[in-house]
């Protein structure tokens, strides 16, 4: 069932359910149906039509949330951006997309406007091609030129419909939003709730976890997202957070990773929860699932987990590596994106027997678990050795002192065509940084001798996207 065919379900059978909640404005799953129809009335009468790209400031508020409901209704393309995006994401989607409507957050907060939309008398919606382009998702990712993602009406319900098997989300939970709605993760949530009949509560502002806890204790929430430094921000609150999060009963994280001792601690920090951790991109939402204590009980905290329902992985050029197999993560599904916007993207990532090639190197288990080897784009050739900074990453966040790590390739001063290992070092402590030589002792003990760093250099902060992706090349380029 495609999203709007689901509201539109919904609109009839859970009239009166709560659907989405703000400070000052409660909506109905009925409520939701009629003004979602009466703004895809505006935008037609404002010339909008069928395949038109609409760019909304996805700032959170109801009109956004409504007029992204009401683009896709219409069969038009939404595309959400960042309330504050770039002049270079903009400059993109103004030269590949060439959207028919701009709707910025001073338009979206216009009464004029939302008194407009709900003065329309509702139309009835007419017939979507399920294969249809519905939204483009903008990623900058960590360089180079902005990918506008091309995702079908089918692509964005299989996803919804996936992962709500995986998580098992029902239409009795209560979810507080807290993620950006113009990224994959926090919209992805929004059609989830929306597809399961579920209420969300939208909760405005910059993240904090005291203001999650509170909204949690307040709507007696069941459920609740967050990205890997979220969660690290409740960690710290440690068991004065496990009062106010008795009621939740499952967690989604995603976009980055956690550590094995990280995901102890969230385990032990909600016992009671059913803690979801996804791996996957824009273009493949959600392919890869794991639950904590699964892999907790089977002694694979260490794992991305397995393929979500209805998905397929396979590896490109594996070769075997002890008893798993080790290449090219690749994966299909009808959640995959039909491809990028971008003239000069098109055909990446893609195949003839349609997979998706992530960019990820992972090794497999004999049980079809997948273990995170790290992007093959920021593989590091030594000498003929491929090494992958995620791994000597992993390991320099073991040690005591140690925050935050990065690691990249840098052409190696003293050796012509050389390259030396270089880590980027957030301490705990700035004023007591640890030793290199101590770092290097660690890493000798646990890892190949060619994968320790020669260099280390200590930072305040490490260069990382939105999303929590480390900005390699911004590193590379402070050198």
């Amino acid at each position: 069932m495609l999203l709007q065919d689901a509201l539109q379900a919904h609109a009839v059978s859970r009239a009166d359910h709560p659907a989405l909640i703000w400070p000052d404005l409660r909506l109905t799953y009925g409520e939701i149906g009629e003004r979602v129809q009466q703004a895809a009335t505006l935008l037609r009468q404002r010339g909008v039509r069928a395949g038109d790209a609409v760019a909304v400031a996805m700032d959170r508020t109801p009109e956004a949330v409504i007029l992204h409901l009401a683009t896709m209704a219409l069969g038009a393309i939404s595309v959400p951006l960042a309330p504050d995006a770039g002049r270079a994401l903009i400059a993109t989607v103004t030269e590949v997309l060439r959207p028919v409507c701009w709707y910025g957050p001073a338009e979206l907060a216009e009464e004029a406007l939302w008194g407009e939309i709900c003065a329309q008398p509702p139309e009835p919606a007419g017939r979507r091609d399920p294969d249809a382009v519905a939204l483009i998702l903008c990623t900058s990712g960590t360089a180079g030129e902005p990918k506008c993602v091309k995702l079908s009406h089918r692509a964005t319900a299989a996803a919804a419909n996936q992962i709500n098997r995986f998580t098992g989300l029902a239409s009795s939970d209560r979810e507080i939003l807290t993620l950006p709605l113009h990224h994959s993760f926090g919209l992805g949530r929004l059609r989830c709730l929306l597809v399961a009949g579920a209420t969300g509560f939208v909760e405005p502002g910059i993240f904090r976890p005291e203001r999650l806890l509170h909204a949690i204790r307040r709507e007696e929430a069941t459920v609740f997202a967050q990205v890997p430094a979220g969660i690290r921000l409740m960690l710290a609150f440690g068991e004065r957070a496990r009062s106010y999060a008795a009621s939740i009963r499952m967690i989604e994280i995603g976009s980055a990773a956690l550590t094995v001792g990280e995901r102890e601690q969230v385990i032990a920090l909600f016992p009671q929860a059913r803690i979801c951790h996804h791996f996957g991109l824009t273009e493949a939402s959600r392919s890869i699932f794991c639950e904590y204590g699964d892999l907790a009980r089977r002694g694979k905290l260490d794992s991305l987990g397995r393929p979500a329902p209805g998905v397929e992985a396979a590896l490109d050029d594996p070769r075997q590596v002890g008893d798993r197999l080790e290449g090219g993560l690749k994966v299909r599904g009808a959640h995959v994106c039909s491809g990028y916007a971008n003239p000069s993207l098109a055909g990446e990532g893609a195949t003839a027997e349609g997979w998706w090639r992530t960019g990820d190197r992972v090794q497999i288990d004999p049980e079809g678990f997948l273990y995170s080897v790290g992007r093959q784009s920021d593989l590091v050739d030594l000498g003929g050795y491929k090494v992958a900074p995620e791994e000597i990453e992993r390991r320099l966040v073991e040690i005591a002192g140690v925050r935050d790590a990065a690691v990249v390739g840098s052409p190696d001063p003293g050796a012509p065509n050389a390259t030396l290992l270089v880590a980027f070092i957030q301490p705990d402590d700035p004023l007591h940084p640890p030793e290199p030589a101590d770092l290097q002792r660690h890493l000798y003990g646990v890892l190949e001798s060619y994968k320790v760093p020669a260099q280390f250099r200590f930072v305040a902060e490490l260069a990382r996207t939105e999303n929590g992706k480390i900005r390699r090349a911004s590193l590379l380029e402070s050198l």
